[in-house]
C-alpha cells in the first residue's frame, strides 16, 4: 500500500478565529453587538459584499471610524470576488493604520494579515517581507493567537518559499526551533504536519518524519481526511524503521476509527501480514 507523496496539512481557519475575535472579544454591548456579530459570521461564511457593508454600517469613515469595524473591512476585502489590486491595496492601507497606531487585537491582526497579504494574496509573493511580519509578531507578541498563528506561517515561509533559507536540512531545522516557541495545541499540530510534509517535500529520509506525525496526532484535532493519511502513513513509517509492533498501534487505531473508509479492509490486510510476520518492509 502507497501513499500519495504530500501529506495534506490542516491550515489554521483564520477567519473562524477572526470570527471568535469578533463575537467574544470586540462586540460591544447593546445593538451595536448583534450588528458585529452579524458582519463578523457574514466574513467568516464566505458573504464578503455582505460582511463589506455590515463593517461599513459599523464604522462609518473607514479612514477614522472604529478599529473592529474598520478592521472587519478590510479583512472582508480580502476574500471579496473578484479580487483587484484595488481592494488589496485598501486593505493594506487599513491594516497599516491600525498596525502602527495599536498594539491590541487589531494592531497584532493587521501585522499577521499584512504578513498574509504579502505571503498569498499578492502575485509574485513576497516572502521576505511576509517573514519580516511574522518574525515581528513572534517577538513582540510571542504568546497571543497572533504571535502563535505567525509561528505557523512563518514555517511555511522559510521552509517552503524563502529562496536563501538554506539547505532542506537547514530549513527544517528552523522549523525545529519554531516548534520549540508553541505555548498553544493548534500550533504544535500544525508545525509538526509541516516539519513531518518537509521530509517528503525534499526527498529526505522519510523516517525522520515519523516523530512530528505521532506529536501531531496526539495533539488531536486534525480534521478528518488529514487525520486518516496521518494515521496510515505513520503505520507505514514505523514499519520502515523496523518498529512492527508500533506500527500495528496506529493501523489498529485507523480501522476502529474509519470504519466506512474505503482503505480499511487494505489496512486490515496489512496488520494481519505484520500480526504473522509475513510482512515488515512496505
Amino acid at each position: 500500500m502507497r501513499l500519495r507523496n504530500r501529506l495534506p496539512i490542516k491550515p489554521l481557519r483564520i477567519l473562524s478565529v477572526l470570527l471568535a475575535i469578533g463575537s467574544t472579544i470586540c462586540a460591544q454591548e447593546g445593538s451595536d453587538a448583534e450588528q458585529s456579530i452579524a458582519a463578523w459570521e457574514k466574513s467568516a461564511t464566505f458573504f464578503p459584499n455582505e460582511a463589506l457593508a455590515g463593517f461599513r454600517e459599523l464604522g462609518g469613515d473607514l479612514e477614522t471610524g472604529p478599529r473592529e469595524a474598520r478592521f472587519g473591512y478590510a479583512v472582508a476585502l480580502l476574500s471579496a470576488v473578484p479580487s483587484t489590486e484595488g481592494r488589496l491595496n485598501q486593505a493594506e492601507r487599513i491594516f497599516r493604520s491600525l498596525a502602527d497606531s495599536g498594539d491590541d487585537n487589531f494592531g497584532q491582526g493587521s501585522r499577521f494579515l499584512l504578513g498574509r497579504l504579502a505571503q498569498i494574496y499578492r502575485s509574485p509573493s513576497d516572502p521576505d517581507t511576509a517573514a519580516g511580519h511574522f518574525q515581528g509578531l513572534i517577538d513582540d507578541h510571542p504568546n497571543t493567537r497572533w504571535g502563535q498563528m505567525s509561528l505557523v506561517k512563518l514555517a511555511m515561509v522559510l521552509i517552503y518559499a524563502k529562496p536563501d533559507a538554506g539547505s532542506p536540512e537547514e530549513r527544517i531545522a528552523m522549523g525545529k526551533e519554531l516548534l520549540e516557541k508553541t505555548t498553544n495545541r493548534d500550533s504544535r499540530r500544525d508545525l509538526n504536519l509541516i516539519i513531518a510534509s518537509a521530509h517528503f517535500h525534499y526527498n529526505l529520509d522519510p523516517t525522520g518524519a515519523v516523530g512530528f506525525l505521532i506529536a501531531a496526532e496526539e495533539e488531536g484535532d486534525l480534521d478528518v481526511g488529514t487525520r486518516s493519511d496521518v494515521l496510515i502513513r505513520i503505520g507505514e513509517l514505523l514499519v520502515l524503521s523496523g518498529r512492527p509492533k508500533e506500527a500495528i498501534v496506529y493501523y489498529q487505531r485507523f480501522v476502529d476509527d474509519f470504519y466506512g473508509a474505503a482503505r480499511r479492509y487494505a489496512v486490515e490486510q496489512k496488520i494481519l501480514a505484520l500480526e504473522s510476520g509475513e510482512e515488515t518492509i512496505p
